[in-house]
């Protein structure tokens, strides 16, 4: 009798998403709630969120953030029964973060953008200006507040796996968006030398295709396009960094699970 043999179907729920290295989203979608492993899950989300915040979001802001991440790193020294009923109070501490993030993407984007007019004489010194000095101004805004509304995610997120364990994955995607954009906004957005590149290869692109007319549309593109191969490298970059402290956090775990 001949047996017909197939691809077996993976369960939704059992689906890999890529968003953190294997052994911890191993751990992050089979632990159970208030046991061990989540614990160990919930630490290194807190500490995640916590670097995303110092790295990310305004000083004199970062305070209801950090409040809640304080809060709880000391529920994880709680026993499981008082883990449990104290997730309430954890959900009050997310709500609070949730509502300060619009306040804390606009002091942030306003810190930087202060220190931008600090840097302008210097920098018109340094070169000359370009086409795309005023549109690179308002990417540098939105990617700062972006770098901080990421970090505020991060601790929500970082709070929301309290109750829901698998939710900690976001948590790792969460920071690497606060870092790349942050490190793009303060990096390559305010280089004159990638914005002179960008004006200098779409004059050579439409010389080439006999449209000079959309040469200052073209900058503009190719600008983003830099800017996000500089993003990309700033994420996977922080990428490997998680996974170094996620395999030192593990430890013998980590292997197991690989």
């Amino acid at each position: 009798m001949l047996v017909k043999r197939g691809l077996s179907l993976v369960a939704h729920e059992d689906v890999l998403t890529g968003k953190a290295p294997l052994p911890f989203e191993r751990v992050a979608r089979t632990c159970l709630p208030q046991d061990e492993r989540h614990v160990g899950v919930l630490a290194i989300c807190g500490a995640v969120a916590r670097r995303a915040t110092r790295a990310c979001v305004v000083p004199s802001l970062q305070g209801p953030l950090l409040a809640a991440l304080d809060l709880l790193q000391q529920h994880l020294r709680r026993s499981p029964n008082e883990r449990t009923a104290e997730l309430p109070a954890l959900s009050s501490a997310r709500a609070r973060c949730f509502q300060a993030a619009p306040a804390i993407e606009d002091a942030t984007a306003r810190a930087i953008g202060r220190a931008q007019g600090h840097l302008a004489n210097e920098r018109t010194q340094r070169a000359a200006e370009t086409a795309l000095d005023h549109h690179a101004a308002h990417v540098i805004d939105r990617y700062a507040r972006l770098s901080a509304h990421y970090a505020c995610a991060a601790a929500c997120h970082a709070l929301d796996a309290a109750a829901t364990p698998s939710v900690a994955l976001e948590v790792l995607e969460d920071a690497r968006g606060a870092l790349g954009y942050q490190r793009t906004a303060l990096g390559a957005a305010r280089q004159p030398a990638l914005r002179a590149a960008a004006l200098d290869q779409a004059e050579w692109e439409s010389s080439r295709l006999s449209s000079p007319e959309h040469a200052a549309a073209l900058a503009v593109q190719i600008f983003h396009e830099y800017l996000g191969g500089r993003y990309k490298t700033y994420v996977d970059s922080e990428r490997g960094t998680q996974d170094q402290f996620i395999r030192w956090a593990l430890g013998p775990l980590y292997s197991a699970l690989t």
